[in-house]
């Protein structure tokens, strides 16, 4: 390595790095070209991280720390680690004789001294090279034992210390590895394999920091999970015990009528067995904390009404704790101070020691009876830390104790100034001590503190055994000297500064002892937020006192903070993570020198929170040997622990945090810490400065071995550069630097400098003055008021910007450190909500300032600036700001502070961005952020001069209307008073004023007011001609019009301007908050206040948008009145989606035009039994029109169509229950809410339906009804009875034609026919339940095989009646309303005769549209995608159809019809709906195939006239028509894949059959059920048998056989089954998987074809085939298939299949099907 003069001479560079032992600083010429991230240093090594994730280490290498693969040697100069070359590095940490580094895919790996198993996976004495250590996680277990499967884990943080290793998982837990107490795992002292620090579960841990036997972390403040390590002895006759302090355990609570049982638990001494943290209380105005617990270093106070302290049980326990340890005597582990401490504890019986910690705690326990979550802040209160050591200037030791956390109730004597503070002299203590039942001396009511160092107290002692002399000034000067009170922004501290009292303010309590008082100086900037909660709520403040005794507790004070972030920034990728100032420093380890700052000097196995840090705002913390600092965001550090050295930065030793002093003007980013020394980088002019403090090397300019304050390191600016980082470990220091910097990198250190000064002054203003007035009990009686609600939001906004500018500050110095880019900087990255928070707190600001809120809480602020001077007077000297007698002026002035730094913003933003490179993206960017800030700042001045002149209307206005009208964000902009303004055709002697507010215009006259929102005003000019001369305009609102005359033509202008600008700026903050600012591309963007229409001119008249969103509340219309309306509104009418709901409780949401229902809409009624009957679907002019739905409250749905309120159209009716014994539903047509026309109803109680013509509610006309019994009724029905001639057939097909009376009852002349065919004609009478009475002929059956040759073959059955369908409702008049509607839409019109095609298109292309749209807004992407391809219309009317163009409108018509927003969609799922519904349930039954065959042929040819009248090229007759290809002219030469043969039902069959193939398929299982048993049993007896015994038996020639190629070479004959013709059996099988005749006879045609393809295989490709040949092989191949329902499939063919197939190829082969299924049935076959 070269000094740094040569390194001078380099060229000049970026992230650098200078290192020194002394004072010769030293620059790596080897590391030159490369720009370091991070240094590390260890006992004897080093290791460099590069910017491009190299690792490199130089130094000693006895244990293998370099990582070269072997021990022993040393590397001179930096060396590449040669195994993580092909790596990327993103951490490093160096013990004191070992390396770890964090790869970027998160693995750890270690090296170097691993004999303590710090290095991970074994104590191996040397790991040469680096080796993987995995974060292991154990998979959860279940209930029953059952582990699940583990993770490993990746890490982003690692740090060392001497033994052992600590790494920060992707999750933000903490994992170790090593030895010692310092791992955090409680007993467990030494693990080489790397286990989670359970304690800190549930807690998000941002950073961590190794001592050489303790460890230090910071964690996010949060609840943590209570962990499960509770261990317990389970007795058989009483509750189980801790095994730790034999309690027991087990707790009950009542809640209601339950009795909650708890094994919760904390052992009273030693560890946390298990732990609920207390929860803070972020909330500022006070409320009570719900649960809290105040733990006193291994002492933990339970959460309950009775006090769990045992005093035995924590003697012994302490006792043991203190004489714990390897040959060490008891009073060893309080620390390592020497031979001074020997004889101080040799002074003080061990049992002493014991007894006074264990009787303070009884006695604060005592004092409240109970410890609760009400009381814990009050104990709190009442503690101090337990001892601090001190050392004094001439380097002698003695042991003292001195209160490093002043009282809370001292914080509380801030705001009450009459607080009396008492001296307790040590014997009464002493009494106190011993006697853990004696009540505390000092009533409740007197305010106590206990202030003692060891000189005090002694002289104290011997001053109360003379009686009550006078005490001396030395203790006077020694008790003022520890009580001191210094600011962090929330903080206090208790340090001297050059050996001299720092007193902040002037403002003096008493401090007495019977008779002799003293007194103490108090800084008026003592933190409020240290108060603890009965302090916050203020129902306890000042009306009980308790006196503050000083408890020797085992750890530090817990006190509730507040937390208010705007920016709630979720955790990047590792390795960086995003900033949090509400941070918590928790500790464990060794404590000998005090280095946990926990306020004792025992040791840790477990994390323990270092509570005096929790409302400090640390961001980061770092470890020496045996020291640690802390840095807070206000540019403040603490320091605690060993101190020989002087490594603290102060003359004392400390056991907790104290503040190192520089010195004002100053504030620290960065801190490092070696062995025995400190390194702090501070601000100090442009370019930062370092300070070092501690052991002093060979070569250092400062002459003593060592430094106590802080001293400048003159040089090392002069000789290295600008500072980034600073590092330090063992005896080393280091520096990252640039040489050189451009001018961004310069703005962006003193834009960071700035920021952290700005941070300082809000904190400052936040502790003492924000906090103290927002806790005060007179501010708290005011928040109800209207200038009290909005002073605390102004003040509670300015804390929220305190936390945010502390975010901002502690980006920017990550940024200079090279942790984070520049977009990551809130006010660039985020610049819009850093914006909003400016905006907000503008706002909050003039809402006070308008209110006359300053004014009105004078009684708060003067006796606070009083005490506040010294504060007061630091912030005038810092921000320039004149500081004003009048306290509400002076308050008001350092509120506007924030709003001052605008312009700076403004001016920094735009230094930066002239930085950056020309054309760049960020520069656009910056530029527009830098407008934003000037706008910003104009809009500020706007609203603050108006509301200046609100504030002053105000204090002008009669407070009648004031009380009225005075709202904090109101704002006035013209009045009628000064600018003239009057009501057109006004009474003589009529007064009116009209005011225009920011929200609102007011018509005032006399001792009433109007006041209309200008969300809802609209202004209109007035013509010349109607205006008579008159300059009129008029406002028009909801339910008023309002005609008003303005004196002059301008005067008119400038009215409807102000009002115009007014109500545009009400509706762009209704359009967008101003945390989403718009910008557009030039980067300015849309403010949503009043100053943003500061530029329009007075002479330009805009037009507002007519249409708005808005809320209103009727008054005065007689049919709306009490109602209120809240959405879309155009002209005062309610316009577009928007909800009403009326006095009644009736709420409408939906489409409105024009003031009345229009569109789609819900409205809802409320019915007097509690229901509701709720009216969905199309609305059209405040009545129900089209699509709907009604549910009634009874429970009775309707869906489908209406017309002026009531049911018209197609619609369903259910009435009860679906499931219940009284239910029906009727599907069908409406006229004027009644039944009229075809419809289907579904009678569940009677067990029936009806299918046939309705009116007037009743069954009239042509019908048929089916039972579950399976009896079929068909006739005409008279008003619902079936009477005149009808049909009636029973289940076994007995048959009843004639006349009748009504269903079940025949009467008069008719047939009765038997099912074998014999008959009655005669004259019937009777009910069929009850017998007929006949009077006829009885007739033996004649023509009974007519009937059996009809049922045999494949035609219905029905056909042997002859009326049967005489009666029915003939297909082509069902459901005609659904096709009416369809065409309806599409030709706007239900003739179709003649239609215009291309309106038509035109509205399937709006359909589509909306279809779009909504399909968009229900996020349903693949109907989208079936949309788009709608959108393009193929061609319909070229003249000449084509198979191409056949082909193109088939795909469209199957996108179509599978599409609910197309007019074709819509209609398939009507029909589809109502077949089903037709023929499911008692539908069902096999009489009524006929019917539902009819059906679909309809469907069919109707369907197919609507496509016709689309697609007019089609086909006009729907018999088949061959169409050609387009390419040959010629048509003998077409080839025959360019001709195709269609029609309707080649077109329709393919879409419709399978939607309606399940209930129709069905129909024909029944209709050939008996034909279908017999073939099955046939079948099934058949397949038992081999292939050739089948194949024999049918007829089959034996060269059809085909054996030889399925048998093996032993394998016999008869043994074969199921081989033969395999492909054409799974060809034929496949007939069940289709839907549509034409593709069943494509199967038979294949199978056929698998036959012909086999048999040629095995025979020939000549072979003829002959029938005789042909019918055995295909029968053999039908029984092999095993089709279940054959014969259903056959009818289903036969009876819709095209004519034109019958006789061509596929006709005889489906012949063919049909002969072998007749054969099956009635061959005979043996056994």
């Amino acid at each position: 390595m070269d000094n740094s003069n040569e390194g001078e001479n380099e060229d000049s560079s970026s992230h650098l790095l200078y290192t020194w032992q002394g004072g010769n600083i030293e620059f790596y010429p080897t590391l030159h070209s490369k720009q370091v991230a991070k240094v590390s240093f260890g006992s004897e090594h080093t290791a460099i991280l590069t910017r491009n994730h190299e690792l490199y280490v130089e130094g000693g290498n006895l244990y293998g720390q370099l990582g070269t693969g072997s021990a022993g040697g040393a590397a001179k100069t930096p060396i590449l680690v040669e195994k993580l070359k092909d790596a990327l590095v993103i951490d490093v940490a160096c013990g004191s004789n070992h390396t770890a580094a964090i790869l970027d895919d998160g693995t750890v790996c270690c090296w170097g001294d691993g004999s303590h198993g710090q290095c991970g996976n074994s104590f191996a004495e040397t790991v040469t090279e680096p080796t993987p250590v995995a974060l292991e996680e154990q998979g959860a277990s279940c209930e029953h034992g059952v582990t699940g499967q583990g993770r490993i884990l990746s890490a982003f943080q690692i740090s060392c210390g001497d033994i052992h290793t600590m790494a920060i998982s992707t999750d933000y837990e903490l994992w170790t590895w090593g030895s010692g107490v310092q791992l955090g795992l409680g007993n467990l002292k030494e693990t080489c394999k790397p286990m989670k620090v359970e304690f800190l579960c549930g807690k998000k841990v941002l950073s961590v920091s190794c001592g050489a036997s303790h460890t230090v972390t910071l964690v996010e403040r949060s609840n943590r999970k209570s962990s499960d390590n509770l261990k317990l002895k389970v007795h058989n006759d009483k509750p189980s015990t801790c095994a730790l302090c034999n309690k027991e355990v087990y707790s009950c609570k009542e809640e209601q009528d339950m009795c909650i049982i708890s094994d919760e638990h904390k052992c009273p001494l030693g560890l946390e067995l298990r732990d609920d943290q207390s929860k803070s209380d972020d909330n500022l105005s006070g409320d009570d904390n719900p649960e809290s617990q105040s733990k006193f270093g291994g002492i933990s106070l339970k959460q309950s009404k009775t006090s769990i302290f045992n005093a035995k049980e924590a003697k012994e326990f302490l006792s043991k704790r203190l004489s714990d340890g390897e040959n060490e005597t008891p009073r060893s582990g309080l620390g390592e101070l020497g031979s001074n401490i020997g004889a101080f504890l040799s002074n003080v019986p061990f049992r002493s020691v014991t007894d006074r910690v264990v009787a303070n705690v009884q006695t604060t326990i005592d004092k409240f009876r109970f410890v609760s979550a009400e009381n814990v802040p009050e104990i709190e209160s009442m503690t101090e830390s337990f001892s601090d050591n001190s050392i004094s200037d001439s380097g002698s030791e003695k042991l003292t104790y001195k209160s490093h956390d002043e009282s809370l109730e001292t914080v509380a004597a801030l705001v009450d100034s009459s607080n009396k503070i008492d001296i307790i002299d040590a014997k009464t203590e002493s009494n106190i001590c011993d006697n853990s039942n004696t009540q505390p001396l000092q009533s409740p009511q007197e305010q106590n503190v206990v202030v003692k160092d060891s000189k005090a107290q002694d002289t104290l002692e011997d001053k109360t055994k003379q009686g009550n002399e006078k005490v001396s000034n030395d203790v006077i000067k020694d008790v003022k000297s520890n009580f001191t009170i210094g600011v962090d922004g929330d903080e206090s501290s208790s340090d001297e500064d050059d050996g001299k009292e720092e007193e902040i303010s002037t403002q003096t309590a008493p401090i007495r002892k019977g008779a002799n008082t003293m007194e103490t100086s108090f800084s008026s900037d003592n933190l409020k937020d240290m108060l603890p909660d009965h302090f916050k709520a203020g129902s306890h403040a000042n009306s009980k006192r308790f006196s503050v005794h000083r408890v020797h507790s085992l750890g530090a004070l817990v006190d509730p903070r507040y937390s208010l972030t705007l920016f709630n920034k979720q955790g990047s990728k590792m390795p960086a993570c995003r900033v949090s100032l509400d941070t918590e420093v928790w500790s464990w380890g060794t404590n000998k020198s005090g280095q946990l700052g926990v306020g004792d000097m025992l040791e840790r196995i477990q994390p323990s929170c270092v509570n005096y840090l929790s409302n400090r705002r640390v961001v980061k913390i770092i470890c020496g040997a045996n020291h640690s600092l802390a840095l807070t965001s206000t540019g403040q550090v603490f320091s605690w622990g060993s101190n020989k050295q002087g490594q603290l930065g102060q003359s004392n030793n400390t056991v907790a945090p104290s503040k190192i002093k520089l010195i004002s003007s100053q504030f620290i980013w960065d801190v490092a810490t070696g062995r025995n020394h400190t390194l702090l980088v501070a601000d100090m002019g442009p370019q930062p400065e370092i300070y070092y403090c501690g052991k002093q090397q060979t070569g250092s300019p400062i002459k003593s071995g060592m430094t106590c304050q802080p001293i400048r390191l003159t040089d090392f600016r002069r000789k290295a550069g600008w500072i980034r980082q600073a590092f330090a470990g063992g005896d080393r220091c280091g520096c990252i630097v640039d040489k050189t910097i451009d001018s961004l990198s310069a703005t962006l250190y003193e834009v960071a400098a700035s920021e952290r000064n700005f941070h300082y002054q809000l904190s400052l203003m936040t502790a003492g003055i924000c906090k103290p007035i927002l806790l005060s009990e007179a501010f708290i009686g005011m928040e109800s008021t209207t200038y009290g609600m909005s002073m605390k939001i102004l003040l509670e906004s300015f804390i929220n910007l305190t936390t945010n500018i502390g975010i901002n500050s502690v980006e920017l110095t990550r940024t200079i450190q090279g942790l984070e880019s520049m977009e990551n900087i809130s006010m660039l990255g985020s610049h819009e909500e850093f914006l909003s928070l400016f905006e907000h707190y503008s706002k909050s600001f003039c809402d006070s300032l308008a209110v006359c809120g300053f004014d009105n809480i004078s009684k708060i602020t003067i006796p606070l600036f009083e005490k506040s001077q010294e504060v007061i007077k630091e912030l005038s000297e810092m921000t320039k700001v004149e500081v004003a007698t009048d306290a509400t002026k002076m308050l008001c002035r350092l509120l506007q502070i924030p709003l001052q730094r605008l312009g700076t913003y403004s001016r920094l933003t735009t230094k930066l961005t002239n930085a950056l490179p020309e054309n760049s993206e960020l520069k656009t960017i910056y530029e527009g952020v830098s407008r934003m800030w000037d706008e910003i700042k104009g809009d500020i001045k706007d609203d603050r001069t108006m509301a200046d002149s609100t504030r002053k209307f105000w204090d002008s206005c009669s407070p009648k209307l004031m009380d009225v009208l005075k709202l904090p964000n109101r704002r006035l902009i013209r009045d009628s008073r000064s600018h003239s303004l009057s009501l057109l055709n006004a009474g003589r002697f009529s007064s009116h004023w009209f005011l225009l507010f920011n929200d609102a215009f007011v018509h005032a006259q006399y001792a009433s007011h109007q006041n209309f929102p200008l969300a809802t005003v609209w202004t209109e000019t007035v013509k010349e001609s109607e205006s008579s001369g008159l300059y009129q305009f008029r406002l028009v609102t909801p339910e008023e019009t309002l005609t008003l005359n303005a004196p002059s033509a301008s005067e008119k202008a400038e009215w409807v301007l102000k009002i115009n600008q007014a109500i545009l700026a009400v509706i762009m903050e209704k359009k967008s908050l101003r945390s989403q600012t718009k910008m557009d591309t030039r980067g300015s963007r849309v403010s949503m206040y009043q100053g943003s229409l500061r530029k329009q001119s007075s002479s330009s008249l805009f037009t507002l948008p007519i249409s708005r969103q808005a809320c209103h509340v009727f008054y005065r219309i007689p049919e709306l009145k009490g109602g209120k309306y809240e959405g879309m509104w155009s002209l005062g009418k309610p316009h577009g989606q928007g909800e009403m709901t009326f006095l009644d409780g009736s709420v409408y949401s939906g489409k409105f035009k024009l003031g009345q229902f229009n569109g789609q809409g819900k409205l809802t009624v409320p019915k007097a039994n509690g229901a509701f009957e709720i009216h969905e679907g199309l609305w059209k002019e405040g009545m129900k029109q089209g699509l709907g739905k009604v549910s009634y409250e009874n429970g009775d749905i309707y869906e489908g169509y209406c017309k002026g309120n009531l049911r018209h159209g197609h619609g369903v009716f259910k009435q009860g229950q679906i499931k219940s014994s009284q239910a029906t539903i009727y599907i069908g047509e409406w006229v004027n809410d009644k039944r009229c026309g075809y419809g289907v109803m579904d009678d569940v109680m009677d067990g029936e339906k009806y299918m046939g013509m309705w009116q007037d509610d009743v069954k009239h006309g042509k019908g048929i009804i089916v039972t579950l019994d399976g009896i079929y009724y068909e006739g005409n029905f008279n008003y619902g009875k079936m009477t005149g001639v009808g049909l009636m057939i029973m289940n076994d097909d007995t048959c009843y034609e004639g006349d009748f009376y009504d269903k079940n009852q025949p009467y008069g002349k008719g047939t009765l026919t038997m099912p074998n065919g014999d008959s009655i004609l005669g004259q019937f009478s009777g009910k069929l339940i009850h017998g007929l009475k006949v009077n006829g002929t009885f007739r033996k059956r004649g023509h009974f095989s007519t009937v059996v040759e009809k049922r045999t073959s494949f035609h219905s059955s029905n056909n042997a009646f002859k009326s049967f369908g005489k009666f029915s409702v003939a297909p082509d008049n069902k459901w005609e309303d659904i096709f009416r509607y369809c065409r309806t839409l599409l030709f706007s019109t239900p003739d179709v005769s003649t239609v215009d095609v291309k309106k038509a298109w035109e509205v399937i292309a709006i359909r589509i549209s909306a279809g779009k749209k909504s399909a968009s807004q229900e996020r349903r992407p693949s109907a989208g995608d079936s949309l788009d391809i709608l959108e393009s219309i193929p061609p319909y009317n070229t003249g000449n159809l084509t198979v191409q163009r056949y082909r193109a409108i088939k795909t469209y018509l199957s996108k179509a019809f599978d599409t609910h927003y197309h007019p074709l969609g819509h209609l398939m799922e009507g029909l589809v709906d109502v077949y089903r519904a037709t023929y499911v349930g008692v539908g069902a039954n096999a009489r009524l195939l006929s019917h539902a065959v009819g059906e679909v042929k309809s469907f069919v040819a109707r369907i197919y006239d609507i496509i016709r009248k689309l697609f007019p090229d089609l086909p006009q007759e729907s018999s088949p028509v061959q169409i050609f290809g387009e390419l040959p002219n010629d048509k003998d030469s077409v080839d025959e894949e360019e001709e195709e043969v269609i029609s309707a039902s080649g077109l329709l069959h393919p879409i419709l059959l399978p939607r309606v193939y399940p209930v129709l398929f069905t129909l024909y299982a029944l209709h050939c059920e008996q034909e279908d048993d017999k073939y099955t049993e046939r079948m099934t007896r058949w397949n038992r048998q081999a292939d050739i015994a089948l194949m024999s038996y049918l007829g089959m020639d034996e060269k059809f056989w085909l054996l030889d190629e399925y048998t093996s070479g032993h394998e016999r004959f008869s043994t074969i089954r199921d081989k033969c013709f395999l492909d054409p059996i799974e060809k034929l099988q496949q007939i069940s998987t289709t839907f549509c005749p034409s593709d069943k006879l494509d199967v038979i045609r294949r199978a056929f074809n698998g036959i012909n393809k086999a048999v040629q295989t095995g025979v020939g490709k000549g072979h003829m085939w002959s029938m005789d040949d042909l019918f055995p092989v295909f029968q053999y191949v039908v029984i092999r298939a095993r089709i279940q329902h054959l014969g259903a499939e056959i009818c289903f063919i036969q009876d819709l299949m095209e004519h034109h197939l019958e006789f061509g190829e596929l006709g005889i082969m489906f012949t063919t099907l049909k002969a072998c299924y007749f054969q099956i049935q009635h061959e005979k076959i043996n056994g």
